[in-house]
């Protein structure tokens, strides 16, 4: 089953909503009857949107990763006229709003139950990580291949901060990447 679909203007609130609903109470303690009475929907109407758990657990996942990534497109691209220090700054506060839905996310992705979904969102992340890299290749004036390793450390970096939390580490560790010398 094809997890990585778009999502509806109604499925798209739901999920984000749904998102809340994971990140407050975990994977295992959240039913589609639990999230339906957090947020404020019949069960049926659930139903209606998505076939399963599973399939809201899969596009909630996807929902949030193509919003990091678009997040950190518009502070790459070629556009952008962001320093290395505001690049830093505004990655750090948007991994800091986002924890909790990243957590998440890393709890579904070490899930065996989920293998599919993370093998799936794995090939999804890939192929927008090497269309980031060829962006800040373009911007830079660098390799493909280098730009794709930025983007992939930069990501790595806030996977990390998402576990620990430690939201200096994440700063020090971006900064060193941006240099202003790079970027």
């Amino acid at each position: 089953m094809e997890m990585i679909q778009e999502l509806n203007a109604r499925q798209s609130v739901m999920a984000e909503n749904f998102l809340k609903v994971f990140s407050k109470y975990g994977l295992d303690n959240t039913s589609t009857k639990k999230l339906s009475e957090e947020c404020g929907i019949n069960e049926a109407l659930f139903y209606r949107y998505f076939e399963n758990k599973d399939d809201i657990v899969g596009k909630c996942v996807i929902k949030k990763r193509v919003e990091i990534l678009e997040h950190i497109h518009e502070l790459l691209n070629e556009n952008s006229k962001l320093g290395a220090h505001a690049v830093c700054e505004s990655l750090v506060d948007y991994a800091e709003t986002e924890r909790d839905a990243e957590r998440f996310i890393l709890q579904v992705m070490a899930s065996h139950k989920y293998e599919q979904i993370a093998l799936e969102i794995n090939a999804h992340m890939e192929k927008n990580l090497r269309e980031q890299g060829t962006l800040l290749a373009k911007k830079h004036g660098v390799t493909e291949e280098v730009g794709y390793l930025m983007v992939s450390m930069m990501n790595s970096v806030m996977m990390a901060y998402f576990i620990n939390g430690d939201k200096k580490l994440l700063y020090d560790q971006l900064e060193i990447l941006l240099k202003e010398d790079f970027y």
